[in-house]
């Protein structure tokens, strides 16, 4: 059986026009397998993997505080629809939102806001978002691909994002593992 962070043993010598647009979608897929696949194949075509993500990636946005609060107000509406939405929103944020749902938490909140917030902040390691999935796992080609054009995304663009965002922070700990070499 091989292992399942192994390379392909031959690199993609030619790539038909939709594989590049394939492996980007499956970046931020659930399918295990594909995604390993999107993973070592974009690291077999360095050049192209590193214009796609160039074109692409983006900083991990800031998200106002004012907003934040106003999901976090919303976990406690009369309205499931709008707790449902201001659910999701939380979720998307992953770890940006950590420190005002935990300052709600300690301010005696109802039964129905302690129950969602708590939600939320169970498991934070996990990734709720198909697009910072698909964000963290680029980072993650970036650093295997490891050239001075991955290094300038990772560090002119990527690492310029939210602070408390996950891929910002991803984004920082490659470029730290890539700096010895």
């Amino acid at each position: 059986m091989t292992s399942v962070r192994r390379a392909p043993q031959q690199p993609v010598k030619k790539l038909d026009a939709g594989q590049l647009e394939c492996w980007w979608t499956d970046l931020a897929g659930e399918d295990a397998r594909k995604t390993h696949l999107a993973i070592w194949g974009l690291c077999s075509v360095p050049e192209r993997a590193v214009k796609l993500f160039g074109d692409r990636l983006r900083p991990a946005p800031a998200v106002p505080a004012d907003k934040i609060r106003q999901w976090i107000a919303d976990l406690d509406s009369d309205e499931f629809k709008r707790r449902q939405a201001a659910s999701a929103e939380l979720a998307a944020l992953d770890e940006q939102a950590r420190p005002a749902l935990e300052t709600a938490l300690k301010s005696n909140p109802s039964v129905e806001l302690r129950k969602r917030i708590e939600a939320l902040l169970t498991d934070p390691g996990m990734v709720r978002s198909a697009e910072t999935l698909r964000q963290l796992r680029a980072v993650e080609v970036l650093e295997c691909i490891g050239s001075t054009e991955a290094r300038q995304i990772l560090r002119n663009t990527l690492i310029q994002g939210a602070q408390n965002a996950r891929q910002t922070r991803e984004a920082k700990a490659a470029l730290a593992r890539l700096s010895p070499l």
